[in-house]
């Protein structure tokens, strides 16, 4: 038997047996974006069983009842009873605070707003951001430039993220950088494209709606979004799996198409 923690991570118990990523799914609804390679990716390195067991709504023996059969041995003791009574969490030091709820309830992108704040805080010192959901793009974009994140869940709909800024910054400008003119890339694929529409969709979802479609595409498709802002975490994470875009502004909303230039 392996044994493994509530703060044993997600992608860990993967890499030891493939056969979690089922087993996990199987447990809620909330875990299918496993079954897809570039959502799993972003996802499992950064959540802990217990993490998942506050997204999920469960407890952590509906964790260890699916991970035994798999040879997994779940060791909780206390840990179990102060994530299940739905304890605040730690707590950790923080230097300034930036809530960005209602920017998101208003369907107003935070990006710029975190990135500016992160900007103003001086080297060494910790933003503690609020937000209704674990921001994963953006930690990845920040553990990249080498900032420390700490996430805890003090409630159901409330994430603490503590970004750290490193000593020495280096967070480069990510912006609509396309690759090729939109028209251009529009005309070569005007009979060969996927469609979508993630307008009406709540942050994370119009992300994560984009990366499933991603996953079935096939190579010399393109997928045509249309979209109510620039998606500025996403950028990053296409240019890493091998993607290509352009995008154009037009009447009030954001066109943006996605393609593998294979040539």
């Amino acid at each position: 038997m392996i044994t493994i923690s509530p703060d044993t991570k997600i992608s860990s118990l993967i890499k030891a047996n493939s056969g979690a990523i089922e087993a996990i799914a199987s447990i809620n609804p909330h875990f299918n974006k496993l079954r897809n390679p570039i959502l799993r990716k972003i996802l499992a390195s950064r959540v802990t069983i217990s993490e998942a067991a506050r997204i999920g709504k469960c407890s952590i023996e509906c964790f260890a009842e699916k991970l035994r059969p798999l040879g997994f041995d779940l060791v909780c003791s206390e840990v179990c009873d102060k994530w299940q009574d739905g304890e605040s969490g730690k707590g950790q030091h923080y230097d300034a605070v930036l809530d960005v709820r209602d920017d998101l309830a208003n369907g107003k992108d935070p990006f710029n707003l975190i990135m500016k704040r992160l900007s103003d805080t001086n080297p060494g010192e910790t933003l503690l951001l609020i937000n209704s959901f674990e921001p994963f793009p953006l930690i990845k974009i920040l553990e990249r430039k080498k900032y420390k994140i700490t996430v805890e869940y003090p409630a159901d709909d409330i994430v603490h993220t503590y970004i750290k800024k490193p000593e020495k910054e280096n967070l480069e400008d990510i912006g609509n950088e396309a690759s090729q003119p939109f028209e251009q890339i529009l005309n070569k694929y005007r009979d060969n494209m996927v469609t979508t529409d993630v307008r009406h969709l709540p942050m994370p979802q119009p992300m994560l709606h984009i990366l499933e479609q991603l996953e079935q595409l096939p190579d010399d498709k393109a997928l045509f979004v249309q979209h109510k802002k620039v998606p500025m975490f996403l950028l990053p994470e296409l240019k890493q799996n091998g993607y290509k875009y352009a995008i154009k502004e037009d009447a009030g909303m954001v066109l943006m198409l996605i393609y593998k230039d294979n040539a």
